[in-house]
């Protein structure tokens, strides 16, 4: 997918997360990588530009969505506390 603005490639990230990830860590997912690093010759939907010089990813957003995977990871995972 080529996204023409930075916000538009945030919320596709964003929209990845919610619709691929988050749903599928009940049914076992337990890693994540995101492959576009940074943009290349024809594509710039990467996290850095093409010279790796400037995040086009608002720390926030990144916050945002690490935040959220963690959480239902850690919901996912967690063992029943016991009771003595």
């Amino acid at each position: 997918k080529n996204c023409k603005s930075e916000d538009e490639l945030g919320e596709a990230y964003e929209k990845l997360f919610k619709r691929d990830v988050y749903p599928n860590i009940e049914k076992g997912l337990s890693g994540v990588i995101y492959t576009q690093l940074n943009d290349i010759e024809d594509e710039i939907n990467g996290i850095l530009t093409y010279d790796r010089k400037i995040s086009k990813f608002s720390k926030s957003r990144l916050k945002r969505v690490s935040e959220q995977l963690f959480r239902i990871f850690y919901e996912t995972v967690k063992e029943p506390e016991s009771k003595s």
